[in-house]
């Protein structure tokens, strides 16, 4: 939310966590590997968005489900808190819905650092960010 209101600058977005991202949930059983948190659901305007689990430890799902088939996804792409674009999804051809993986990595695959970081899907009709949590 204060993300959203732009209340935080980048020294501050620490401070930012939800209280749903700090809960008792950490992950699976079933995989010790990576003992990330919740799944994070958003809604667009034709379109649902989920990203789990978030904070994440070695891999982030990203999952784009499109109730119309009007809206067109354009590009997924990783914003670093300072702004600056990290990494950008290769979209496949569309269908109804999307799935992908995100590793932590940037363009080179280099490992980023912990920290938060902002999805941004662009549709033809709108855009929509969220905050993960990379959290190694």
């Amino acid at each position: 939310t204060s993300m959203k209101n732009r209340i935080l600058c980048k020294y501050t977005a620490f401070l930012a966590l939800e209280p749903w991202m700090m809960g008792d949930d950490q992950g699976s059983s079933n995989d010790q590997k990576d003992p990330g948190g919740s799944t994070s659901v958003e809604k667009g305007n034709d379109y649902t968005i989920e990203l789990s689990p978030n904070p994440f430890v070695n891999s982030l799902k990203v999952s784009v489900h499109f109730e119309n088939a009007n809206e067109l996804l354009s590009s997924i792409e990783v914003y670093n808190i300072q702004g600056s674009k990290v990494y950008q999804f290769d979209i496949p051809p569309m269908t109804n819905l999307l799935k992908l993986d995100w590793n932590g990595c940037d363009y080179a695959g280099k490992q980023l650092p912990n920290g938060v970081y902002l999805i941004v899907i662009k549709t033809t009709n709108s855009v929509k960010t969220v905050k993960v949590i990379l959290n190694r």
